[in-house]
């Protein structure tokens, strides 16, 4: 009997919850019919930067930031595609083609390290200033700098510069990536 009676206070408490999970499916089923029924809804292109090697893909759509080298030049743009054609991008207001596009350079990939790296340049200053006041106020000690305040104050910089200098992430477009419009228009059949 105890058995018994605990699977039926089991059903009852997943019930409840049971419930929700089928208005979920339920909303989440009207929400897709609309979505797919939505004339035009789906169109979009984006600028998907392949290789030629690997299962790997990086997206970008109008909008995104993004750093290029055209033709051999050694300078390298930066700024954002404000527009996607079927063979070209829009970019700093000049269209350009795809194959004029030597090389993608990715700033993104390791801007938290190099950030981190900037904030340690700051903390120099900010060292002797403070361990300076301390010792100029409350312990009236000479020299006002000391050398654990110039040793610490090293291994900030140090850090910081080597940090300052993580690469980032080249993809050379005519060797192991290549540049793709993805134009994922939905057109509904009549």
């Amino acid at each position: 009997m105890i058995g018994f009676n605990a699977i039926r206070l089991n059903d009852l408490r997943c019930f409840p919850n049971l419930c929700r999970r089928k208005s979920t499916f339920v909303f989440v089923g009207l929400f897709l019919s609309f979505f797919f029924l939505a004339d035009d809804c789906l169109a979009q292109k984006y600028l998907s930067l392949r290789s030629q090697r690997k299962a790997e893909r990086i997206n970008f759509s109008v909008g995104d930031e993004i750093s290029i080298k055209i033709d051999g030049e050694k300078t390298v743009f930066q700024g954002e595609i404000t527009a996607l054609r079927d063979s070209s991008i829009v970019f700093n207001k000049t269209e350009l083609q795809l194959n004029r596009i030597d090389e993608v350079i990715d700033f993104s990939s390791g801007s938290a390290l190099r950030a981190a790296g900037k904030s340690l340049w700051v903390a120099v200053p900010i060292t002797f200033l403070f361990n300076g006041l301390n010792r100029w106020i409350n312990t009236k000690e000479s020299p006002v700098i000391d050398k654990p305040t110039l040793e610490l104050a090293a291994v900030f910089a140090g850090t910081g510069t080597a940090l300052m200098l993580v690469p980032h992430k080249r993809y050379k477009t005519k060797k192991k990536w290549r540049l793709l419009i993805i134009d994922t228009t939905f057109y509904p059949s009549n």
